[in-house]
């Protein structure tokens, strides 16, 4: 599948000619003019030390235009030994250290700034994005409608409390807040984007696609490769991979570094059966990004459709020393072990899904077919029962969490036919022949129905009657896994 949600595009407010700065690799659109008081004084300030504060802020603000942020937050920091409460200074070197990552800095000095500035909306804007990124998400309400009490007009702020309304999972009141932003501000790209992707949850993905495509028509928008990803995302989820990869070839040219675009660039090739070119790609992502633990992952999926186990095993491995809690990961490991025939460990490794996931259905199934695998080469009829006994309540738990998926129907039923429980399966087999009337399924579920028909008729000859047009594959496939987001 394409990824899983995206990070939505917030607003980090900066001052003076600069262009809004970024979280993640999202774009703002220009803010606002910058609403001063001049209820504040400060120390006056020498001549000579003027003329040089002034002379620093010049190279500062060329600097940052030039794209060295490093040297013009120097600048404005030797501004601030000058002039510890010059507000613009404050204000400026906060963005810079903001975007570094450097949180404990930024927030520091947004505070100064306040102290100085209480209506600098926009510093109670950064500080909201500073909290929202740590998790912190009352703290940031907090700020961002301390920022609106101030300027209720201020679309910025009105589209970052839209994206705390979204992480919550509160599409309608996200939608809300993003419409009144881009009434204020028609160019407010972010809340534009992360319109789209209210609505998609919402249930409305025309108008989301319309939204993306107008963002993605926009000559200069910062956001333009993120509404490609994101049509990308939405195309790849109505199965048209080829126009996803379309969209999401557009942007990785508009930003070569979007992780998430090439992650779900390779997914949906590995949907088209183009393995190769979704290894080169992914391969493209591990060079730039050699600790993302998602990007080596699919690095594992595309080795696993090259037939190259032994280096799919080396890639999940180094998925899970990075991060060990990723669900699916784990269950890919588990199949590369099962092909390789080490039993014993993908159990290890299922019953790790499972209980991190209890509602992995897929899991559940595999591990099932281990037990009941057991059972078939056991020689000591009491173990031979105990196996079999196990692997029946497993595939009726993997029923359980998924009714529709069809191979651990079709594995209880043969396991009930093991059993000798011939009437049960006779009943599972009717049932199954109707799940399978009305869907398309693979020959290897057609010949596994089959084969359960055969030994059916062996035992019991009335009860072999249905004949069952086919259903799915018995084992359980590879999850296809790619970023959030979302996408993905």
């Amino acid at each position: 599948m394409a990824g899983g949600p995206s990070v939505a595009a917030a607003t980090l407010s900066a001052a003076g000619a600069r262009s809004p700065g970024t979280t993640s690799d999202e774009a703002t659109t220009p803010s606002p003019p910058r609403i001063l008081t001049a209820a504040f004084e400060t120390e006056p300030v020498e001549p000579g030390i003027l003329e040089e504060i002034e002379q620093l802020k010049a190279e500062a603000s060329s600097l940052d235009a030039a794209g060295k942020p490093a040297e013009a937050l120097q600048r404005w920091l030797q501004v601030l030994d000058l002039a510890p409460e010059d507000s613009t200074a404050l204000f400026e070197a906060a963005v810079l250290e903001h975007i570094r990552g450097r949180l404990d800095q930024a927030l520091d000095l947004y505070q100064q700034d306040l102290a100085m500035d209480p209506w600098n909306v926009r510093a109670l804007n950064n500080i909201g994005l500073i909290f929202q990124v740590r998790g912190e998400s009352e703290k940031a309400r907090k700020a961002f409608r301390e920022a609106l009490a101030r300027q209720p007009d201020f679309a910025e702020a009105l589209t970052n409390m839209g994206n705390l309304e979204l992480e919550a999972g509160k599409p309608h009141l996200a939608r809300d807040q993003y419409l009144r932003a881009l009434e204020i501000d028609p160019r407010q790209a972010p809340a534009q984007l992360n319109l789209g992707r209210a609505l998609i949850q919402l249930g409305d993905p025309d108008r989301a696609s319309q939204l993306f495509q107008e963002l993605a028509d926009t000559p200069g928008s910062a956001l333009r490769a993120d509404a490609h990803e994101a049509l990308g995302r939405l195309h790849a989820q109505s199965g048209d991979h080829q126009k996803a990869v379309r969209d999401y070839r557009r942007a990785v040219a508009l930003r070569e570094e979007f992780l998430t675009a090439r992650n779900n660039l390779a997914t949906s090739l590995l949907a088209l059966g183009q393995p190769q070119q979704a290894l080169d790609e992914l391969i493209r992502s591990r060079d730039s990004n050699p600790d993302d633990a998602l990007t080596w992952t699919n690095l594992g999926h595309a080795l696993v459709a090259l037939n190259r186990l032994q280096d799919a095993k080396d890639a999940y491995e180094q998925a899970l020393e990075i991060d060990d809690s990723l669900i699916d990961t784990k269950y890919n490991y588990a199949l590369c072990a099962e092909r390789f025939g080490n039993y014993p460990y993908a159990m290890v490794e299922y019953e790790r899904v499972v209980e991190l996931d209890p509602t992995h259905a897929r899991a559940w199934n595999n591990l099932g077919l281990i037990y009941r695998r057991a059972g078939l080469i056991e020689t000591t009829p009491e173990r031979i029962g105990d196996y079999l006994l196990r692997s029946l309540d497993l595939f009726s738990r993997s029923i359980k969490e998924d009714p529709q998926l069809l191979e651990p129907r079709v594995n209880r039923c043969a396991t009930l036919v093991d059993l000798k429980r011939l009437e049960e399966a006779h009943t599972s087999l009717l049932e199954l022949v109707q799940l399978t009337q009305t869907r398309e399924v693979s020959p290897q579920t057609k010949q596994a129905i089959d084969v359960i028909q055969r030994k059916l008729a062996a035992l019991a000859p009335k009860a072999s009657e249905p004949k069952a047009p086919a259903a799915g594959p018995a084992t359980s496939p590879n999850r296809q896994t790619s970023r959030a987001e979302g996408p993905h």
